[in-house]
């Protein structure tokens, strides 16, 4: 990991970058939660969703007050700025990950009964697996302050986009040859939904490492601004 962080910050910044790592690992359980509620017609473990939703709510607002006092208190330098900056937008994403966990908590409430022999569900489970695949890579990446792991993950998100669009039409087709009543069908949608805008989320966080490691904002980089990372 770069390491041109002066002094006095080290143990602030440490703890700072700590306590986000700690907030990303309870994003990702709230969302393996909600997926195990939306798949098993779960209503208990759906409620447990709602109740940490609360506390990943503390999380952010924890982070937003100590990173921007920390600004305020110091005169940071440009990458010093970076990490700080970079931890606000950072929280900002995982705490709407955890809405979007949330909503599939809730979704999972309205469904008859979740059935796993129809086709929609190796869609449904794999746009799970790879969305959680990429947000582990993207927080790992941030902790590690890895570009090109971080460019990967970017990279990446294509997959999830693809397979949302799958679910989508294999969601229609099901509906549309009575295999799927309309209102389990657009559950499913709302929730497919929901997991490809957490690959967006996390597509935002590993931008962002590539900003705190280059001070440079991806999109903005003509080398680097193709139809891979775009």
């Amino acid at each position: 990991m770069p390491s041109d962080i002066s002094e006095p910050y080290d143990a602030e910044l440490a703890n700072l970058r700590a306590t986000f790592m700690t907030m990303g690992g309870m994003v990702e359980e709230q969302i393996r939660r909600s997926m195990h509620a939306f798949l098993n017609n779960d209503s208990d473990t759906a409620h447990q969703v709602h109740e940490v939703e609360k506390r990943i709510n503390q999380y952010e607002l924890k982070l937003a007050r100590e990173t921007t006092s920390a600004i305020a208190r110091r005169n940071p330098a440009a990458r010093e700025l970076r990490l700080l900056v970079g931890i606000l937008k950072n929280i900002t994403d995982l705490e709407r990950i955890g809405d979007e966990a949330n909503r599939i908590a809730k979704f999972s409430e309205r469904f008859g009964v979740y059935d796993q022999t129809n086709v929609v569900h190796q869609y449904v489970t794999r746009l799970f697996e790879r969305t959680m695949d990429n947000l582990r890579s993207s927080l790992d990446a941030y902790g590690r302050q890895n570009v090109e792991q971080a460019l990967k993950t970017i990279k990446d998100d294509r997959e999830i986009d693809d397979l949302y669009y799958k679910t989508l039409d294999t969601v229609m087709h099901e509906i549309s040859s009575q295999n799927l009543r309309v209102e389990d069908g657009l559950s499913i949608i709302f929730a497919a939904r929901s997991l490809e805008r957490i690959g967006d989320h996390s597509k935002n966080i590993s931008e962002n490492v590539y900003y705190l490691v280059n001070g440079d904002i991806l999109n903005h980089n003509p080398q680097l601004r193709t139809d891979d990372t775009s």
